[in-house]
């Protein structure tokens, strides 16, 4: 699937929008009392992004393929924290052996 979800307009034939995965912190639909049928993409530096999605078939459409996202999304979007979280792990494993490498030889030359 890719580590990242990009947005095209239909009338583009270009990706316009593109993140991440991991940049993602929450999503966000729009209530089903709202006129347009959206989905909105916060990302961790505050950033955020709302898609509007449309279907000549109507709203039930509109919401089925803006169900169709989010449910990928609640598929997705935990893995990648999961990797973060592994790498956050590991850096944080190489960085305290690192330090107490920095303090023995430190500790080694004043004695």
């Amino acid at each position: 699937m890719g580590e990242r979800i990009a947005w095209m307009s239909d009338t583009k034939s270009i990706f316009t929008i593109s993140h991440n995965y991991i940049d993602i912190k929450i999503q966000k639909i729009s209530p089903d009392t709202k006129e347009k049928v959206q989905l909105q993409l916060v990302m961790h530096n505050g950033d955020a992004n709302t898609f509007h999605f449309r279907n000549g078939s109507g709203r039930d459409t509109q919401v089925a393929d803006r169900e169709k996202v989010t449910e990928l999304l609640k598929n997705l979007l935990p893995q990648f924290r999961s990797k973060i979280n592994s790498e956050l792990e590991l850096k944080h494993k190489y960085v305290c052996r690192n330090l107490k490498s920095q303090f023995y030889s430190m500790a080694m030359t004043l004695t």
